[in-house]
């Protein structure tokens, strides 16, 4: 009865170790993973986070951190087999949190949603990605544990190299050079021409050829007087009395 006793609990121990064992591979088994990656400075590339050896993926919040001076998300969007329902992009934190489901189910190793990460740093710095399941069920609604495995992400290049272009100085104009050999910038006006002096209008004025009856360049001649017509009209006035007197008198002569 004894020996029966303790074979019995033997092979109560055995089972129950392997069940035990059986539970641990299949947990250790299912797990969300993250690639390592690498992109140029600048650059932008999109990775999948997976979801490995699940059964009846129901729904999932997955969380991602990351050094954000190196990479930071751009983006996230669905997997074949996962629609994101939910994203909190927190790139000055360095954490971005992840919510998508599939209503039908589905088992195997599927595409949680692929996140679009974008390299901030300089070349050659790097960033771990660490995912961690915030919460995981079935179709059923049972909760499903999951290991987690990172990946890295590499920035391309040597240290020198920067995610950023700079921006190119504004050239200075240069000043063109003119007929006379200064800058155009340099040049002065002439100045304003000055008039003649009197003396100058003057000799010019006076000035004249030997022999020339002409009148000298610049000398006005002096009007002549021309009696207007009041003088006139005085003048034929007087006349014509002189003459009715004088006829007058030659009348008065002869009688």
């Amino acid at each position: 009865m004894e020996q029966i006793t303790h074979k019995t609990m033997m092979i109560a121990f055995l089972v129950l170790a392997l069940t035990v064992g059986a539970a641990q591979v299949s947990a250790a088994a299912l797990t969300v993973t993250i690639d390592d990656c690498t992109s140029a400075t600048g650059g932008e590339i999109t990775v999948p986070l997976m979801i490995n050896g699940i059964k009846d993926y129901g729904v999932g919040t997955i969380n991602i951190t990351y050094d954000p001076a190196v990479v930071q998300v751009a983006g996230v969007s669905d997997g074949d087999d996962s629609k994101v329902t939910a994203s909190n992009i927190n790139n000055t934190a360095g954490i971005t949190s992840i919510s998508a489901w599939n209503i039908g189910g589905v088992s195997g190793d599927i595409v949680f949603a692929n996140v679009a990460l974008k390299a901030v740093g300089r070349g050659g710095e790097s960033s771990p990605l660490t995912p961690a399941v915030a919460k995981l069920v079935d179709t059923s609604m049972k909760s499903i544990s999951a290991g987690q495995s990172g990946g890295t992400f590499t920035i391309s290049g040597s240290s020198g190299d920067v995610a950023y272009t700079l921006t190119p100085p504004t050239p200075t104009p240069t000043p063109t050079s003119s007929s006379t050999g200064q800058p155009s910038s340099q040049l002065t006006s002439p100045p304003p021409s000055q008039p003649p002096s009197p003396a100058e209008d003057a000799g010019v004025a006076g000035t004249t050829d030997a022999g020339d009856d002409t009148e000298p360049h610049g000398v006005q001649t002096p009007s002549q007087n021309i009696p207007g017509p009041g003088v006139v009209s005085i003048s034929l006035s007087i006349l014509l009395v002189y003459l009715i007197l004088t006829r007058n008198a030659k009348r008065g002569g002869g009688r």
